[in-house]
């Protein structure tokens, strides 16, 4: 006859080992969730990091590359200015500066600054000079010559198209051996690539140079 008292321990005993693993199982895939959870963070903060890296590289590829476009444009500006100022009193000297703004202009701001009638007006005016020597008051502000100095080019914060632009350059009438120099005050639109617009708000003389109205009327 089977002993009752052994049975029972044996169940007891059964009962706790049963329990014993079932605690040593819960706390192995307790202590391994915790485990993999801690290693997370470090993956995370790498992940970050490397995209504010990316952000950042972007960031530096844009801002060099708009301050690239800028500088571009500004020599456009420049180039155009030196163009523009610059003109001796023969035909040979017109007719080129007149290309080269053909070049660096639009075919719009080309037709609206009448670079092509004032080239050819200059020009006649030119040869009724080397014919009779006569200065008057029709032609003593036209016969001249101009020569680039520098300029001062301000690029409008709110469209990079426009630019502000202080010109210096030496103007000589035809009849004077020394020129005096002349600050103008323009604003000036750039088009892919080209001068579009111009318009001279103010011109002035400025001191250290000869500046008179003379010559025979």
């Amino acid at each position: 006859m089977v002993n009752r008292s052994n049975v029972r321990k044996l169940i007891i005993i059964s009962v706790g080992f049963i329990l014993a693993l079932v605690g040593a199982a819960g706390y192995i895939i307790y202590h391994g969730g915790n485990s993999s959870k801690k290693e997370l963070p470090p993956k995370i903060v790498q992940e970050s990091r490397e995209t504010n890296d990316s952000s950042s590289k972007e960031e530096a590829v844009t801002k060099n590359s708009s301050e690239k476009s800028e500088e571009e444009s500004s020599k456009i500006v420049v180039d155009f200015l030196k163009v523009y100022s610059s003109w001796e009193l023969n035909a040979s000297s017109i007719d080129e500066r007149q290309d080269k703004l053909q070049s660096l202009m639009t075919e719009k701001g080309y037709q609206n600054l009448h670079i092509a009638e004032d080239a050819t007006s200059l020009k006649l005016m030119i040869e009724a000079f080397e014919k009779d020597k006569t200065i008057n008051t029709s032609n003593s502000s036209q016969l001249v010559s101009r020569s680039y100095i520098k300029s001062k080019v301000f690029q409008d914060a709110s469209n990079k198209a426009l630019y502000y632009v202080e010109l210096y350059y030496t103007e000589c009438p035809i009849y004077q051996d020394k020129g005096y120099p002349v600050v103008a005050k323009i604003n000036l639109s750039v088009q892919d690539s080209k001068v579009d617009a111009l318009d001279v708000t103010d011109i002035k003389a400025l001191p250290g140079g000869e500046k008179n109205n003379g010559g025979n009327s």
